[in-house]
């Protein structure tokens, strides 16, 4: 992935690059949080100049997960951000993955009412949907 968003950045493809920024910053946060939030936040800064509204609320999502650890006033900002995006853009799976990430950072702030709306919220999506796997993955 690191890679592939080196590559669509020397050729200044520049929808490849927030696709690739999403992908990586995804595959680094159970490595490294910080480095995950980083690539997430220079994706979410062109999905936002180019108008990929879609990766944008992806990459709010990431960039929340990413904050949980250390600020989580942020990352709950985020996940909402990313909650009233998918919204707003009707795209149900990203509101049950906003859903999932903003009640785990619910957890770890022990709301655990406020965590189980937004975890039964991202379940209800989740089986509408016949999404198993996300289903299972559920805090």
């Amino acid at each position: 992935m690191r890679q592939a968003l080196a590559d669509s950045q020397r050729v200044q493809l520049s929808m490849c690059q927030a696709i690739a920024s999403l992908y990586l910053a995804e595959t680094l946060l159970p490595i490294d949080a910080d480095e995950a939030r980083e690539v997430a936040e220079a994706g979410l800064k062109l999905a936002r100049e180019l108008a990929y509204r879609a990766h944008e609320g992806e990459l709010l999502r990431v960039s929340a997960a990413a904050l949980a650890a250390t600020d989580p006033a942020a990352a709950e900002a985020r996940a909402g951000e990313a909650l009233a995006l998918a919204r707003s853009l009707g795209t149900r799976p990203e509101e049950g993955h906003a859903l999932r990430v903003l009640g785990d950072i619910q957890v770890k702030q022990g709301r655990e009412d406020a965590a189980r709306v937004s975890h039964n919220g991202a379940r209800a999506i989740y089986q509408d949907l016949g999404m198993r796997y996300w289903l299972e993955r559920i805090g």
